[in-house]
């Protein structure tokens, strides 16, 4: 049974052997309470430690995965994506383990449409490893969030690049989109202001997003919250939408980008 436990556990990857085995003790010796406890706060994580029986989170767990990937494919096929694509290995494997433990279909959806996005003829583009840590680590209420503004957002690009090195369009928002709290807590999908302003807060200090809730000599202004999603959260909504299009394409943008700068009430973003 050890050598089993062990091979199941490999090297521990996660440091949690020590506090799997001493929760398993404490349940063997009688203190149900704890036993109950963690079946009813973390009852998937009690399983894949070997607390409880392994079957049915092992369904669960696959059962969304196939969620998952059912939609990529779907997607694949929406594009018109050649049949015998294939993932670079580090990303499809980071998807298979981080989306099995998603039941939410808004983060099904956008984990469907990285792996899409993450497909290519020979498998070695590994460029959207980038938004693999990104995307694990929103909240529901954040994924929405972003997708919301990203889609009330207008959208500017610049040319960027040389001759010798080669162009691109570079897309950022170009202005702040405010709103009534109570339409960014519909967004959100909860009626929670506190947590409404934790997520922006979260997701400015991960770089996705600037404003938020703001403080006016003291008063926090909470009426009309505004938000511009930066470059990189603007990349990954449009990398997550399974399109397999370039941002600049996917936000619809014409040929002749605006070359004004990013404002917001007359002055640039970050003021």
């Amino acid at each position: 049974m050890a050598d089993d436990k062990s091979k199941l556990m490999g090297d521990d990857p996660f440091g949690l052997r020590t506090t799997a085995e001493m929760t398993k003790a404490l349940a063997e010796a009688g203190i149900v309470e704890v036993h109950a406890f963690l079946e009813r706060i973390c009852y998937p994580a009690a399983v894949e430690l070997g607390l409880l029986a392994a079957d049915t989170v092992k369904h669960w767990r696959m059962k969304n995965a196939a969620n998952v990937f059912r939609q990529g494919q779907e997607k694949l096929q929406a594009a018109g994506a050649p049949e015998d694509v294939k993932a670079d290995l580090r990303i499809g494997c980071a998807i298979l383990e981080k989306s099995s433990w998603i039941d939410d279909e808004t983060l099904q959806d956008l984990w469907a449409g990285l792996l899409s996005e993450s497909c290519s003829e020979d498998g070695s583009d590994d460029s959207n490893l980038v938004f693999v840590d990104l995307l694990d680590g929103l909240t529901k209420g954040q994924a929405r969030i972003l997708g919301y503004a990203c889609k009330k957002v207008t959208v500017h690009a610049k040319l960027a690049g040389t001759e010798e090195t080669g162009t691109g369009y570079l897309i950022a928002s170009e202005s702040y989109f405010a709103a009534p709290v109570e339409e960014w807590l519909g967004a959100a999908g909860h009626s929670s202001i506190e947590r409404l302003d934790c997520e922006f807060d979260d997701l400015r200090r991960r770089e996705l997003i600037e404003g938020g809730f703001f403080i006016d000599r003291g008063s926090v202004h909470n009426g009309r919250p505004r938000v511009a999603p930066t470059p990189l959260a603007l990349t990954l909504i449009a990398r997550c939408s399974g399109k397999r299009v370039s941002p600049y394409e996917y936000y619809g943008l014409s040929d002749e980008p605006n070359a004004a700068e990013p404002s917001r009430d007359g002055k640039p973003l970050g003021d």
